[in-house]
C-alpha cells in the first residue's frame, strides 16, 4: 500500500561516536513514529560556510562525525514529528552533556512503501 509521508533526516555533528545519546535519539524516533534508521558519516564545511550569499566559500575546511537518523512519518504528524525530535536531541545533549550544537535537517517528501519477503516467498512455494 502507498503511503503519502515525509522523511526527516537530522545530521547530528559530534565530537565523537556516542552510543547512549544515539540510542536515546533512536528510542524517540521510534516512539513517535514506528522506527528509524542510524548512519554515521563524516561531516565537511568551510568555516565561512555560513556567509548569507556568498557565491564561493575560502574558508578552511573542518570535519567532524556525524550522526544522521532517517525517520518517516505520515502527512499530518510532520510538523509535530520535527518539533518532538527537535526537543528530544536538544533534551539528550544536555542530559548527556553532548558536544554538539548544529542540526541540519532536511524534509523529503516521499511515498513510502514495504514489502515482506516471507510473503513473497510463500507464494512460491
Amino acid at each position: 500500500m502507498d503511503r503519502p509521508q515525509v522523511k526527516f533526516t537530522f545530521q547530528i555533528g559530534l565530537a565523537a561516536p556516542f552510543q547512549l545519546f544515539e540510542e536515546a535519539i533512536a528510542c524517540q524516533a521510534s516512539y513517535l513514529c514506528g522506527g528509524c534508521t542510524i548512519s554515521h558519516k563524516t561531516g565537511y564545511w568551510a568555516d565561512d560556510g555560513a556567509v548569507p550569499g556568498a557565491i564561493r566559500f575560502h574558508g578552511k575546511v573542518e570535519s567532524e562525525h556525524c550522526l544522521q537518523l532517517e525517520l518517516t512519518c505520515e502527512l499530518a504528524k510532520a510538523d509535530e514529528v520535527f518539533r518532538d525530535m527537535s526537543l528530544a536531541i536538544a533534551l539528550e545533549a544536555s542530559l548527556l552533556d553532548v558536544d554538539t550544537n548544529w542540526v541540519h535537517v532536511t524534509e523529503t517528501a516521499m511515498t513510502g512503501r514495504h514489502f515482506s519477503i516471507a510473503a513473497i516467498n510463500s507464494k512460491k512455494a
